[in-house]
């Protein structure tokens, strides 16, 4: 979602409904005959890509997904069809800030447990199990969620410095 891209269901339901349009407008064409004058498939189990003719608008699909959809953070996102704060951000602190949004952010106790780290502790000794936007007062990220979302300066500045160095060590 945060990337920008269409989920793969509406993509590729918008990409079927883009050549079934240009099929069906070019009736000479021999495909044509066979998608639109098709046998009945033998199988129920079977499900052409003609057996739904009803277009579907990606966009609106997309919103309605993301609406019914149980994410951490959901609220934080308003349209989840645009570009989000921080899109151009360096590829590490915008995959970083997409890991707080959805609450998967690396704490040391993970690391260390895949083998990423040397020691499950925090840069200030104590055992890191929570992620470092709420646990550590030494690499706490003082505003709310929702600034560290909008990207504001302050935010890409913790960003940059602070939790990239307390996950590094």
């Amino acid at each position: 979602m945060l990337t920008n891209i269409p989920p793969p269901n509406s993509h590729q339901k918008s990409a079927v409904d883009k050549m079934l349009s240009k099929i069906k407008s070019h009736q000479h064409w021999p495909v044509h005959a066979d998608v639109f004058n098709h046998i009945p498939p033998r199988l129920s189990s079977r499900h052409p890509i003609w057996s739904d003719l009803s277009p579907v608008d990606m966009t609106t699909q997309w919103k309605e997904n993301w609406q019914s959809a149980s994410v951490t953070n959901h609220a934080i996102v308003v349209d989840s069809t645009t570009r989000q704060p921080g899109f151009d951000l360096p590829r590490c602190s915008w995959s970083l800030l997409n890991r707080f949004h959805t609450g998967q952010d690396p704490c040391k106790a993970s690391l260390y447990k895949w083998g990423l780290t040397q020691s499950p502790n925090c840069s200030c000794g104590e055992p890191q199990t929570k992620p470092c936007v709420d646990s550590c007062l030494q690499t706490k990220f003082e505003g709310r969620l929702t600034i560290l979302h909008d990207a504001e300066k302050d935010a890409v500045n913790w960003l940059n410095s602070v939790a990239t160095t307390a996950l590094a060590k």
